[in-house]
């Protein structure tokens, strides 16, 4: 008879999350700045992934596997430390002599060994030789043990590996580095506070879990098929979909292959990872902090973990970041139809109807800081689309504040040195004016009142439906954006399995695509005010 499923929330009087967070209070009792790493290894062990743990002895590596057992009821571990001395005898137990001498049976004796634990610690695994690697791959793979004739299921919830190195290349061991879903980093203590608490601690045993806390086999299936429920979410769908192009695009660029490479096996057991994620942190479907644990699935060394870190957070916003490229594409082409580079297409200005001061200079209508002029020269090199770097300062000659596009002969060094309140500022065209620092400045016009562009520009019907609509995708976009970021930041902060270095990486994603958005937003109101003006 199949048996029924009973919601975890029947079972305990605490919530799925609640009882997820006490379980990583109990893991993580008196361990300094190890909370994720303990947070991380029960989210594998309820998604049944395996974990690989790298850095120097006396990290505590060890010591959160063993810890991890104890939320378990009738938890059983096994835990040992490789040399490449060992024997299967010493992992998978010894061979049963009676067995082998009174029934020509080659069984192994498997109490108290890996194929009876639920939690499989194993330290320097890289360093077991070929024989103790080919059974671990079954045995994770299928979760099954091949003892003599017979094939036992192994009840192993979590293989915790740890080492202070990486599998060395071509010793045939990719196919074993890629069962491990998760690989984090275990560094010695950082903060000198939490070092001086550390020295200074006493030896204090661990508090016993509190008995309605421990999981049983019926709970664990429950969350597990708990887990299988959850519903996907597509941004985050959309998420993966950009990761996965970055990294088969940088594995090709790669001199060296296999860096970048991630299997269809592994993206398929980091969608459940992510799943599982969000049914301990109490919710339906996945969001976009489950997508973010990636950055602790996908790297393959410790040199390619900062270019995984990148491509993770651009992701998240790369749907967006990529129409927002295609729609400056499109007013660039408003502009230039046939591609030329900065003011010289449709729409290039006439410079002859602004009005010249000393020979050489325009005018800035309404700059706040005072009268201000602007270099015909520089004004004329100004783009429509791409900011310049500039100066603002005060001429002690003419006593006026003038803009000037920044250049080595400017000596710019110089003028900072005098006191004159320079300061540098962005300098870009607009249609009839100039944009200092995204505002725009209309340019002092002579009275016979020339047009801003080209004859006939502003009434051309085709440009203008085609802005109408790059306008209305642009306004959608950037609706859609400010939703995502808002949804993120709070899921962010509610994941309890992401740290708060995990949650700044976000930072620089959310930073780019804000400029990005903010620059578009600019260039719409200048093509609009070219065409309408």
């Amino acid at each position: 008879m199949k048996r029924k499923i009973v919601p975890s929330e029947s079972l305990f009087s605490l919530p799925v999350r609640e009882h997820t967070e006490a379980l990583i209070d109990h893991i993580a009792q008196g361990l300094f700045e190890k909370r994720q790493i303990a947070a991380m290894t029960l989210l594998c062990a309820i998604a049944g992934e395996n974990i690989f743990l790298l850095g120097p002895p006396g990290t505590a590596k060890s010591l959160v596997a063993s810890r991890l057992k104890t939320i378990f009821r009738d938890g059983r571990s096994f835990d040992y430390l490789m040399s490449r001395f060992s024997t299967p005898d010493e992992i998978f137990g010894p061979v049963s002599i009676s067995k082998l001498k009174n029934d020509d049976v080659y069984e192994r004796l498997t109490e108290g060994y890996l194929p009876e634990a639920d939690i499989v610690f194993l330290d320097e695994i890289w360093k077991a030789g070929p024989s103790i690697q080919n059974t671990l791959l079954t045995v994770i793979n299928e979760h099954l043990f091949y003892n003599g004739r017979k094939s036992v299921k192994t009840p192993m919830k979590v293989l915790i590996a740890a080492g202070n190195e990486l599998p060395a290349p071509e010793e045939g061991l990719e196919a074993l580095w890629d069962r491990f879903l998760v690989r984090m980093v275990s560094n010695c203590i950082k903060s000198d506070d939490n070092f001086v608490e550390m020295i200074q601690a006493n030896n204090v045993e661990l508090k016993p879990l509190d008995e309605s806390l421990l999981l049983t086999d019926d709970v664990y299936g429950d969350w597990q098929v708990k887990a299988g429920t959850i519903k996907s979410n597509p941004h985050v769908i959309d998420a993966v979909k950009a990761l996965r192009h970055k990294m088969a695009s940088k594995e090709d660029e790669a001199e060296e292959k296999m860096r970048f490479y991630v299997s269809d096996r592994r993206w398929r057991k980091f969608y459940r990872l992510m799943q599982t994620s969000a049914m301990l942190n109490g919710r339906d479907s996945i969001d976009m902090s489950d997508f973010l644990l990636s950055i602790h699935c996908m790297w393959s060394d410790v040199d390619t973990r900062p270019d995984i870190n990148r491509m993770v957070v651009e992701s998240i916003a790369d749907t967006i970041v990529s129409r927002l490229e295609e729609i400056d594409r499109e007013l660039r082409n408003i502009v230039n139809p046939d591609g030329e580079n900065g003011s010289g297409g449709k729409f290039q200005p006439q410079f002859d109807m602004f009005t010249e001061f000393f020979g050489s200079y325009y005018g800035v209508q309404g700059f706040p800081e005072g009268t201000c002029l602007i270099p015909k020269w520089d004004y004329t090199k100004l783009d429509y689309f791409t900011p310049s770097e500039g100066i603002q300062f005060v001429d002690g000659t003419m006593k006026v504040v003038m803009l000037q596009r920044l250049m080595a002969t400017n000596n710019y060094e110089f003028r900072k040195k005098s006191g004159s309140k320079t300061k540098e500022v962005k300098l870009q065209m607009a249609a009839g004016g100039v944009m200092v620092d995204g505002v725009t400045y209309k340019l002092i016009r002579k009275d016979h009142g020339l047009g801003r562009t080209r004859r006939g520009a502003q009434a051309d019907p085709v440009l203008a439906d085609k802005f109408h609509w790059l306008s209305v995708d642009f306004n959608s976009l950037k609706t859609r954006w400010t939703k995502l970021k808002t949804e993120v930041d709070g899921a962010l902060d509610a994941n309890i399995f992401l740290s708060d270095i995990d949650r700044l990486l976000i930072g620089d994603a959310f930073g780019a695509a804000d400029k990005l958005i903010e620059e578009t937003e600019i260039r719409v109101e200048n093509v609009k005010s070219m065409l309408t003006n």
